[in-house]
């Protein structure tokens, strides 16, 4: 997935948060926990969210769930992606930013995403 930043540029660092894929047969997660908000610092190694695929599956035997860590410090400028949300993996959960600065920029932007 590739994030178009339409009426400003961004900084090249700017990161965005997507659903990962957690086994080579996943094609969606859910949120099941959100520990981010916009403006807030995370650093290293901060779990941002749980994911799990529990609801998905047919049998309560399968279940994955895997809290998702950020490798570097970094502020949240956007989120996305909500509590319960089933989404593609690959989908927006949220925009991170390497400076504040650049938090009140993003969040007046339009974002468009391409797959």
């Amino acid at each position: 997935i590739s994030a178009c930043l339409v009426g400003s540029e961004m900084c090249i660092r700017d990161s965005v948060l997507v659903m990962p894929k957690l086994s080579p047969t996943m094609t969606e997660g859910v949120i099941s926990k959100l520990n981010i908000k916009p403006g807030q610092v995370v650093a290293s190694h901060d779990a941002v969210m749980e994911v799990s695929t529990s609801s998905l599956l047919n049998t309560s035997d399968e279940k994955s769930v895997m809290d998702i860590e950020i490798i570097e410090d970094m502020h949240v400028a956007v989120v996305f992606g909500k509590v319960n949300d089933v989404l593609k993996v690959g989908s927006p959960v949220a925009l991170l930013c390497d400076s504040a600065d650049d938090i009140a920029m993003a969040t007046d932007l339009k974002v468009r995403y391409v797959a």
